[in-house]
C-alpha cells in the first residue's frame, strides 16, 4: 500500500513523540535526575543573545540546581568528561573563579560521561569545590548542543547567553580568559 505524505508526516510525528517519552522514561532509570521542557531541546544550537534553556538537575552532592534560580549571578556552565584530557586540565580554573568571585557567580560542571560512577569517583577524588551534575542520558546536553567538549556557556545576570567557548587550555589560561569575560559583566 502506498503511503501519502500526510500518513508519513503523522507516523514521523508519532515516532518523535514516542522517542521523547522513551527518553524521558529512560532518564528516570539512571542516576540522572533532570527536569526540563523537551521542546527546548529541539531548538538547535544555543547562540549568543539567546535566553537560557531552563532545567533543574540533581547535583552530585544531592542538592538541586535550577538554572533560572541563578538570576542575578553570572553563570558558567562547563560540559566535560573524565576521558577528555583538555576538560580535566582546565577544571582547576573553575575553583579559581569561585575563589575570585564568590557568590557573584555560579558555576555548574555538567558531566558528559556515560559512566556516571566514573564521573562521581573522579569528582570526589579531585575534591573540586564547584557544583557538578551527572548527565549520562544527555538531557542537559540536548538543551545546549555542541560539536565537542570542553564546552562552556557563559550567561549574564539576566539569563542571556553572552559567550560560548569550545575547547580548553591549562587552568591559568582558562581562568584569565573567563576573568576577562566576567569582569565587565559584574561591573555593569
Amino acid at each position: 500500500m502506498k503511503q501519502t505524505k500526510s500518513m508519513k508526516d503523522k507516523k514521523g510525528f508519532l515516532f518523535s513523540l514516542l522517542l521523547v517519552f522513551a527518553l524521558l522514561a529512560l532518564a528516570g532509570c539512571g542516576e540522572e535526575e533532570v527536569v526540563f521542557d523537551p521542546s527546548a531541546a529541539q531548538q538547535g544550537p544555543i547562540q549568543v543573545g539567546d535566553p537560557i534553556r531552563d532545567f533543574t538537575a540533581k547535583l552530585v552532592d544531592g542538592n538541586s540546581f535550577t538554572l533560572s534560580e541563578q538570576e542575578g549571578k553570572v553563570v558558567l556552565m562547563n560540559f566535560w568528561a573524565t576521558w577528555c584530557g583538555p576538560c580535566v586540565k582546565e577544571m582547576p580554573a573553575f575553583d579559581m573563579l569561585l575563589e575570585e568571585y564568590g557568590d557573584q557567580i555560579s558555576i555548574l560542571a555538567v558531566s558528559c560521561d556515560t559512566d556516571a560512577q566514573a564521573a562521581k569517583d573522579f569528582l570526589e577524588e579531585e575534591g573540586f569545590g564547584f557544583p557538578a551534575v551527572l548527565d549520562p542520558m544527555g538531557s542537559i546536553q540536548s538543551l545546549y548542543p555542541t560539536d565537542g567538549i570542553p564546552y562552556s556557556v557563559l550567561i549574564d545576570q539576566e539569563g542571556t547567553v553572552v559567550e560560548t567557548v569550545l575547547g580548553g587550555g591549562d587552568a591559568e589560561t582558562v581562568f584569565a580568559h573567563y576573568k576577562e569575560l566576567i569582569d565587565p559583566l559584574l561591573a555593569e
